[in-house]
């Protein structure tokens, strides 16, 4: 009788700790990037009217966000939709940003270029963002 009891009572401790850990993790992490598979260029990301960061090709950068909201991202361009996310402390998003110019288009000062951001499934999106090889500092010092 004495094994069950100590097997349970290691159990719940086990459990209790883990818990206790998930529960401590009070921010959410938004990871950037503009992958190789675009258009060179660079633009700057907004997160709702301020700017966060200036993208080059194949970069990235990673902020860590402390406070539950839905927040808007965007690029300063006419062309392109904002995208909407609600962010939730423990969560990892990531934030493709590029610029697509159409096959066999001759792209003359930007013209046919057109600016892409979307957020990505975390499988690909880590991928992705650990092949861009130039990690971005990020405008200001600190994140919403």
């Amino acid at each position: 009788m004495k094994y069950p009891i100590r097997f349970l009572f290691f159990f719940l401790i086990i459990t209790t700790i883990s818990f206790s850990q998930v529960d401590s993790v009070r921010f959410a992490t938004l990871y950037i990037y503009h992958p190789r598979d675009g258009a060179f260029g660079s633009f700057t990301v907004f997160f709702n009217d301020s700017a966060i960061c200036k993208l080059k090709y194949n970069s990235s950068i990673a902020i860590k966000l402390y406070k539950e909201e839905i927040i808007e991202l965007r690029i300063k361009s006419k062309k392109c939709k904002p995208v909407t996310l609600n962010l939730k402390f423990g969560e990892v998003y990531y934030l493709r940003c590029y610029l697509n110019a159409k096959e066999n288009d001759f792209v003359i000062m930007g013209k046919n270029i057109k600016p892409i951001i979307s957020i990505v499934d975390p499988a690909i999106g880590q991928k992705e963002y650990n092949a861009a090889e130039n990690r971005t500092k990020p405008l200001c010092t600190e994140s919403a």
